[in-house]
């Protein structure tokens, strides 16, 4: 009887470092391919930051297309009977746009804070007028 309960307990504890060995290897696997894909994820990542970082903008390039845009923006204004689709274009351009300023106004000279605050009494101007 002991015998046979030893051949019996012997076979069951070689049949699960078997299983716990074969677990083992399939974890290995697992974590090996996890880690591929972790290691793809940061590179593709990495890769999307690097396309959405923007060039740096100067000042004055920046300046110089807002000032254009407020210049449309009072011309579509004032001609909004003949086609009010595009006043209704830009005025929803128009807090897209201040913002970009907003963030590149620190890089402003004092003419240029002085431009830039000319554009935005105009864009005042404008919205006042409509109310």
């Amino acid at each position: 009887m002991k015998k046979i309960c030893i051949i019996i307990f012997s076979v069951a504890l070689i049949t699960s470092f078997a299983a716990c060995s074969q677990a083992k290897k399939d974890e290995n696997k697992v974590k090996e391919t996890v880690e591929s894909v972790a290691a793809e994820t940061v590179k593709a990542v990495e890769e999307v930051k690097q396309e959405v970082v923007p060039a740096e903008v100067k000042p004055d390039e920046a300046l110089k297309a807002f000032q254009a845009y407020v210049k449309e923006y009072v011309e579509s204004f004032n001609n909004i009977a003949k086609d009010p689709a595009k006043f209704s274009k830009l005025a929803n351009q128009l807090q897209d746009k201040v913002t970009e300023m907003e963030k590149i106004k620190s890089g402003f000279s004092k003419k240029q804070l002085a431009d830039y605050q000319k554009a935005r009494d105009l864009i005042n101007k404008v919205n006042n007028a409509g109310k």
